[in-house]
């Protein structure tokens, strides 16, 4: 047995070792308590359900849903997406703006209500203006712009990069992004894809029912800063280009104007654009006027 004195002696490392013993096991007990109310709340999370409608079949776009082209099936409420549609009130009679697959969760946002944007003024969204501008068949796309598509509006504009030995500002042509993620409100005549696409059906021209809608007009959804600026440039015979966005593209971002010089230090990233302090000056004469002397550019004439 040892001795009574011989555990006296070692006190302190017994006392360690004792809260050692204690410290993991207390780290234990909160480990475990804490795996059990992870445990719990995802078993509680699991409980709370929600029901939201799935398509049976592909629907095409254009296509008025019915109750029997859905089904609603349960999810958990975690997994959930936004605008996704809960109850058949959301849904039935509205037309798809898009294609949407087999098993799919229908959205609100791909859906249009039926009649919907055939009076301009109620499709466009609040906050916004319907502005029509003028685009040729390149700078619409070949007529592929739908109604409720959404681009973004690009345009050459004159802009000053520097000035010239006279001190005059020196223009070159800069291409600007300037507006993003814009709804197409109208191509032509027609404000939205569904009414094309029925009438079409009507027709029996069911091949013809992706036909490219062929107008030099497209009525934009913009505020009115931007209604401004797209009125200032037409007035100015400025062109504007449309480039189309993906369906589900809704990021925005700055975006960097182009220049002559960006063009070629994006093919020749080891470009240094000259300065134009660094340009050589054009040859100047004296000339004596009365009490004054004045310098001359040779070949022009001072401003």
């Amino acid at each position: 047995m040892m001795d009574f004195k011989q555990i006296l002696k070692n006190r302190p490392l017994v006392i360690s070792a004792a809260l050692a013993i204690a410290a993991v096991f207390l780290v234990n007990m909160y480990l475990t308590s804490q795996k059990q109310q992870i445990a719990q709340q995802i078993q509680e999370e699991s409980k709370q359900v929600a029901a939201v409608f799935v398509a049976k079949d592909a629907i095409a776009a254009g296509d008025a849903i019915r109750s029997d082209m859905v089904k609603k099936v349960p999810i958990p409420v975690r997994f959930m997406q936004p605008k996704a549609a809960n109850s058949l009130e959301q849904i039935e009679g509205r037309i798809a703006l898009v294609p949407i697959e087999k098993g799919e969760y229908i959205l609100t946002t791909k859906l249009m209500s039926r009649g919907e944007g055939a009076n301009l003024a109620q499709l466009t969204p609040p906050g916004k203006r319907a502005v029509s501008i003028v685009v040729d068949s390149i700078a619409g796309l070949g007529g592929m712009v739908r109604p409720g598509d959404h681009v973004d509006v690009i345009s050459v504009i004159p802009s000053p990069v520097g000035v010239d030995a006279k001190g005059q500002p020196v223009m070159q042509p800069v291409t600007v992004t300037l507006f993003q993620d814009v709804l197409v409100l109208a191509v032509g005549g027609k404000t939205q894809t569904a009414e094309i696409l029925a009438e079409n059906r009507k027709k029996g021209e069911e091949a013809k029912a992706a036909a490219p809608i062929v107008s030099p007009v497209v009525t934009l959804a913009l505020t009115p800063e931007e209604a401004n600026i797209a009125t200032y440039l037409q007035a100015q015979q400025v062109s504007l280009r449309l480039a189309l966005r993906a369906p589900t593209d809704m990021v925005t971002s700055s975006q960097t104007p182009t220049t002559l010089e960006t063009i070629i230090k994006y093919l020749n990233p080891n470009y240094v654009p000259p300065s134009m302090e660094n340009q050589p000056k054009p040859p100047t004469i004296e000339i004596q006027k009365g009490t004054k002397t004045e310098d001359v550019i040779v070949g022009g004439t001072n401003q």
